[in-house]
């Protein structure tokens, strides 16, 4: 395949047969197709690395967050309710989804020499709904931890009756 250099803005993202330093169009920084060849096979390689580490912990733990409080093959057992289990099975899913379109990004680059912007979006796009979806997940975990260890907090001060002066004690 003959070397090409691909402009990185935006706007232009021109074409140039050949090495070139700057783009010949706008002057702006050029990625040629080899970099992003070996870029891709890097990306092949994270994303694969996500899918199959993420699968295996899928696998071994899906039992455990569907079916709360029973004991796993492993021993080990999941203390939370339904809910919080399917939450963490969903961020599960969402890595091996993040690591999905790492593979599909590598592929893409290593067939092709070049960036796909769609391709990159929808992994920004999957990777920020993982991000919201943890934080999510996170705070949802601390206000139960919160009720359970509290569970006779007052969360309102008692009404004061009428007539009682508030600022002056009893």
């Amino acid at each position: 395949m003959a070397e090409t250099s691909t402009c990185t803005a935006r706007a232009c993202r021109a074409v140039t047969p050949g090495l070139v330093e700057a783009c010949p169009r706008c002057g702006a920084r050029v990625l040629t197709s080899r970099r992003v060849r070996i870029l891709g096979w890097v990306l092949l390689a994270i994303g694969l690395f996500l899918v199959a580490l993420m699968g295996y912990i899928t696998l071994q733990t899906y039992d455990s967050f569907v079916r709360p409080g029973t004991s796993t093959a492993g021993g080990s057992r999941f203390t939370g309710n339904a809910e919080e289990g399917r939450n963490i099975l969903n961020i599960f899913w969402l890595v091996i989804a993040v690591g999905v379109m790492s593979v599909v990004n590598g592929l893409w680059q290593i067939a092709t020499g070049r960036r796909n912007l769609v391709l990159v979006a929808v992994s920004l796009l999957v990777a920020a709904v993982l991000v919201f979806t943890t934080w999510e997940t996170t705070e949802a975990l601390k206000k139960a931890r919160e009720a359970e260890e509290a569970p006779g907090r007052i969360l309102e001060p008692p009404p004061i009756p009428s007539g009682a002066n508030p600022d002056k004690p009893q």
